[in-house]
Parts: C-alpha cells; structure tokens; sequence
C-alpha cells in the first residue's frame, strides 16, 4: 500500500476518518486504555458532539469526537496542535460536563464512567517531572494514593515525546502515536500498517 504524506493533526481529517469509522476509534480508545491497564471497551457509538449550554451565560462547547459504549462508558477524543497551557483544566471541564449526566430522581449509581483522551502536539507537562509521552489523571487521596473513584479518567498523549525506536517492538498504543506523529516516515507508517489493521485502514 502506499501511504499518502498527510498532516494526521488536522481537525477535519482526523473527524472524517474516525467519527465515520468506529471500529478504527475503538482500536485506538483501547490502546490507551490497554496502556493503563484501565477497563477495555467492546464497542463505539457516536454521540452529539455538542455539550447544551445549562444556563443562558453559560458557555458552550463542541468536541472533536464524543462516544458512548454499550456499557455507558463515555469517551470524549481530542486532538490539539497549538499550545495551550490551560490543556489540563480543559480536559477537566469536557469531563464534569460529560459527567453531570443524571436526570431528575435518578440515583446516583447511574453515574458512569467518563474518559477525556487528548492527543497532543506540544508537551503540556514538564519533560523532568513527567518523562513519559502517556500521562493518566483521576481523583486520588492525596496522602495514601488510593483512588476514589474509577468513573475519572483524563489521558494525555504529548507527541513531541515520542519517538519510533523499533517497529517490531512497539506495542498498540505506539504505532497509533506513530501514525499521529510528524516525525513517522511513510515507509515506517507502511510497516507499521502492515502489523496494525485498523491503522492501514485509516490511512
């Protein structure tokens, strides 16, 4: 196959191939996912994108891609090329959002769990204190680390990061960093399609 030298970053091409491919957004939600050793998800669908403005001043908002598994697991993916430092409470806010999804006299046991993914372009974190390209937020006791609840996950992916050092030992995770980073050749994206199905696909 012949890969075709693509900025992948791009919003509208990201949303083309994925929001109308769900089996190619559920392998990359899973990678993350599986890289955490956090719960899998069987299957994607696509909701609307646009979170309701709950007051007249309020402030809305429109995701890149929003998705709700059969077992009410929501996930919102989104993709960043221009710097921002105020990444982090960005994410927060899309999540208690998504969250905040009781209706009236509902308990709250309905409440599911709700995951951001946010594929980077610029380091967000500190390069000392956070080396790692993949870093997973939740909610924590501060003093024993035990965690309070499984519903908060807010995953970043930093590119500039992540670097293609073997293809053969690169596990799922990476080689969709790979077909997102600038820094793949389309000859290393070829092979890597080659071992990842869905990654050939979305090219």
């Amino acid at each position: 196959m012949r890969i075709l030298n693509l900025n992948r970053m791009n919003d509208a091409l990201f949303k083309h191939i994925f929001a109308k491919n769900p089996d190619i957004t559920l392998s990359l939600i899973n990678a993350v996912f599986e890289s955490r050793g956090t719960e899998l998800i069987s299957e994607i669908e696509f909701i609307d994108r646009v979170l309701d403005i709950d007051e007249d001043d309020g402030k809305e908002s429109r995701l890149d891609l929003l998705g709700r598994s059969p077992d009410g697991t929501v996930v919102n993916l989104e993709i960043q090329v221009a710097s921002q430092e105020y990444m982090g409470r960005r994410s927060l806010y899309y999540w208690s959002r998504l969250y905040n999804d009781l209706k009236s006299g509902e308990d709250y046991t309905e409440l599911k769990r709700t995951v951001t993914i946010n594929i980077l372009d610029f380091n967000l974190f500190n390069k000392k204190l956070y080396p790692d390209y993949h870093s997973c937020f939740g909610i924590y006791d501060a003093k024993t680390g035990n965690q309070l609840t499984s519903d908060c996950e807010l995953h970043f992916l930093e590119l500039p990061k992540w670097k293609l050092k073997s293809i053969e030992d690169t596990n799922r995770l990476e080689r969709w960093l790979s077909y997102f980073s600038k820094k793949t050749k389309p000859e290393e994206l070829e092979e890597i399609a080659m071992i990842e199905p869905t990654i050939e696909k979305a090219c």
